[in-house]
């Protein structure tokens, strides 16, 4: 065995020795994923919307959660650096004791050494204990079941905010928005959405294939000089003042979730 390939792996060993062994995770699927909103907190109050906004809506479906990374952080461990610059991490994984978030934007990098160990080039990420807030270190993702610990430079205190996400690619993903399109002589015109998750399936390489959700769109017409008070797909609203360059309104009654 040559020699740099007997420093390498004595390395790798004493990476494992000082920083703990890779510790084993549930993963989840890493997924694209969207805000969680509902019109239900935005009841009995004046809101107001230009054309092509949306004016309510509401979504369910499995729901995650991402860590929006604010400054930049640093760390290192023996041959191995990591360094994250201010991004989202949105590949969640967990075991009983932490959360990981990760991206592939930044990977970790070696120095001093002969050969790469094999950390190299594998994603960089954030690792939150569950039980102790300020329990925060870094981690790199070895496998998709498998992380290893790496020191965080403590002169650097990480600014993070975690954001909750729904998975717009699972098959119990559901989505109803109501857009305000027009208004003009007292005729207004609303675009009801509606997105559905649908199936997935994995190829023939295991690769997990994810199939976008399916979007229907229905535009509905509303005679303002009869009533003020309308109704759409279970919503109610209260028409406050509309023009072709502004709605003004109330929501009485939200969007249904199901």
């Amino acid at each position: 065995m040559k020699l740099n390939h007997v420093f390498t792996l004595l390395l790798f060993m004493f990476l494992a020795i000082t920083t703990g062994c890779a510790t084993e995770i549930q993963t989840k699927e890493p997924v694209f994923m969207t805000s969680y909103s509902h019109s239900g907190d935005e009841l009995n109050r004046a809101q107001s919307v230009r054309p092509e906004q949306n004016m309510l809506s509401t979504a369910k479906g499995p729901r995650f959660h991402s860590l929006v990374l604010k400054n930049r952080v640093k760390g290192s461990t023996m041959g191995a650096k990591c360094d994250i610059e201010p991004q989202e991490l949105w590949d969640v994984m967990e075991d009983d004791e932490y959360f990981y978030y990760f991206s592939d934007k930044n990977r970790c990098d070696a120095f001093y050494v002969i050969q790469p160990p094999p950390v190299y080039n594998k994603p960089c990420g954030i690792k939150i204990s569950k039980s102790i807030p300020k329990d925060i270190s870094m981690a790199v993702k070895l496998t998709h079941d498998k992380t290893l610990s790496i020191a965080m430079d403590d002169s650097i205190k990480p600014e993070f905010e975690i954001i909750e996400k729904i998975n717009i690619f699972d098959p119990n993903f559901l989505r109803r928005s109501v857009k305000f399109i027009s208004c003009d002589n007292n005729l207004l015109f609303l675009l009801y959405k509606e997105e559905v998750g649908t199936p997935n399936f994995r190829g023939p390489d295991g690769t997990l294939q994810m199939n976008k959700p399916k979007a229907s769109e229905k535009i509905f017409q509303f005679n303002l000089a009869e009533s003020k008070d309308i109704e759409i797909k279970g919503a109610k609203l209260k028409i406050i003042q509309a023009s072709p360059e502004k709605l003004v309104y109330e929501v009485i009654r939200a969007l249904p979730a199901d």
